[in-house]
């Protein structure tokens, strides 16, 4: 869970950009989302210093969609900076000319138009392996492949639309995952990652709390109770129940916060996982505890 005031992700955007510009691709980066995204919220920050929170939220709220998204998108793309900045540039630059596209909110998404964001929750759940110490490989069959523990792991991450797909994107990860272990030899383990934020936006504009402390308090207690439910839905599908590889499911929200004590809308994020393993072996629980303190930080 971080926190960033609009000060802050207009700094962190500026660092992203160049990184964006110095491996060449300029012109994707000035027809990003991100950059009407920075110009945003630079705007925004100004009328903050310079007027005021009341004012600065009459602001925001004028558009109150598009801003919520330039938060949370410029909060997740400055968490998967260092990790596109450890790639060789060659692969990093594939991956950035898919996340640059796009419209600039995820309700502007149609059936062709869903690629770059999918691809930036792919590099967020890698970013924060690649944090715990993990050589993540990227751009392969699975949406992500590593190996820890003597064992190789998979995932497939899946962004559903809403509350009613997140049972169609679990099936089809679990199918994927199938034909994963199916390829290799190797003691094999799957994960299934799934972003709950698109749905979970529609239906709430902001992530209320009141200090950092009940935020976390208030997300650790959400999150984890989707995360139990999704579980509980995972062992009864029959395109899952006959996965015996499969070992850690992570949810992982990212929206916008409301501060009821600063009176400012913020970017909060938080994962809970849990163990899918079928063995009594717990490699799920092993691996999440080595890497949730870089989920939830």
């Amino acid at each position: 869970m971080i926190i960033e005031t609009w000060a802050d992700l207009v700094e962190g955007l500026d660092r992203a950009l160049a990184f964006v510009r110095s491996i060449g691709l300029d012109e994707e980066a000035e027809a990003s989302r991100f950059k009407l995204f920075r110009d945003r919220l630079s705007s925004l920050a100004q009328i903050l210093e310079g007027e005021g929170g009341n004012a600065a939220l009459d602001c925001f709220d004028a558009d109150r969609e598009l801003n919520a998204v330039a938060l949370t998108e410029s909060h997740e793309f400055l968490t998967i900076l260092p990790y596109l900045q450890s790639l060789p540039p060659e692969r990093v630059k594939a991956k950035l000319k898919i996340v640059l596209r796009g419209p600039d909110r995820p309700t502007r998404e149609e059936k062709g138009s869903s690629e770059p964001r999918d691809t930036m929750f792919e590099l967020n759940v890698a970013a924060r392996l690649h944090r715990a110490g993990i050589p993540v490989e990227i751009g392969q069959e699975a949406d992500l492949q590593f190996t820890w523990g003597g064992m190789r792991w998979f995932g497939e991450c899946k962004r559903p639309y809403q509350a009613e797909s997140i049972e169609t994107s679990l099936e089809r990860a679990c199918c994927q995952l199938e034909r994963r272990f199916a390829s290799t030899r190797l003691a094999a383990r799957g994960i299934i990652a799934i972003s709950v934020s698109r749905p979970l936006n529609s239906r709430a504009p902001y992530f209320e709390y009141s200090g950092a402390k009940r935020l976390r308090a208030s997300l650790k207690q959400h999150v984890r109770n989707m995360a139990r439910l999704i579980k509980v839905r995972i062992q009864e599908l029959e395109s899952c129940r006959r996965q015996t590889g499969l070992g850690l499911l992570i949810v992982h929200l990212l929206m916008p916060g409301w501060d009821l004590a600063a009176r400012i809308p913020t970017a909060v994020q938080y994962s809970a996982g849990a163990d899918l393993s079928r063995d009594g072996r717990l490699d799920g629980q092993r691996l999440w505890i080595a890497i949730e303190g870089t989920f939830n930080r």
